[in-house]
């Protein structure tokens, strides 16, 4: 049985879904924790619509929000260890016009790097936790699909605001 990890990042927030596929794609378990980066932040996992973990957790970084889950899955049975994941996926925010899912690699952060002035509370954490993971787990497969891909097929003509045209040539600046 395959599992996927899927994680959504917020610049305080960092949230996951654990899924099965076999013959569909099932979710197993969910969880969040808020408030990253003060001294009270709340973590909980729900599985099977059941809350399992809820409890107040100093955590200032993404990364050690990612560690707190990899090991609270391991006590709760989920998973034995990271191996059993096949791929961390992400719900990301901006990476211009990239669309559909793309693997992890560095060209894409470049993009995303490339739009943190127009998500700048938000693509900094996923460069930061993507580039920590690839660090730490260098065979761990990460895929991306960005908010940014569900709207790509707009007319430009509605597509750009009303400024100068150069904003959405030089920087991308548009509708997405």
């Amino acid at each position: 049985m395959v599992k996927i990890l899927v994680l959504n990042l917020g610049s305080t927030s960092f949230k996951i879904k654990l899924y099965e596929y076999e013959i569909e794609l099932n979710e197993i378990c969910s969880g969040e924790i808020n408030n990253i980066a003060s001294d009270h932040s709340q973590m909980s996992i729900v599985v099977n619509k059941q809350l399992i973990i809820n409890k107040s957790v100093v955590c200032k970084k993404h990364f050690r929000a990612f560690t707190m889950f990899i090991n609270s899955l391991k006590k709760i049975d989920m998973i034995e260890s990271l191996e059993d994941v096949r791929a961390i996926c992400y719900k990301a925010v901006h990476g211009g016009t990239t669309t559909g899912t793309q693997v992890v690699d560095d060209e894409l952060i470049n993009t995303m790097k490339k739009f943190i002035p127009l998500a700048p509370k938000h693509n900094p954490v996923y460069i930061q936790l993507i580039s920590k993971i690839k660090e730490v787990y260098p065979d761990m497969m990460q895929l991306v699909h960005f908010e940014t891909s569900f709207h790509q097929t707009i007319p430009i003509y509605r597509a750009v605001y009303g400024i100068p045209y150069s904003c959405y040539q030089k920087d991308g600046v548009r509708r997405y």
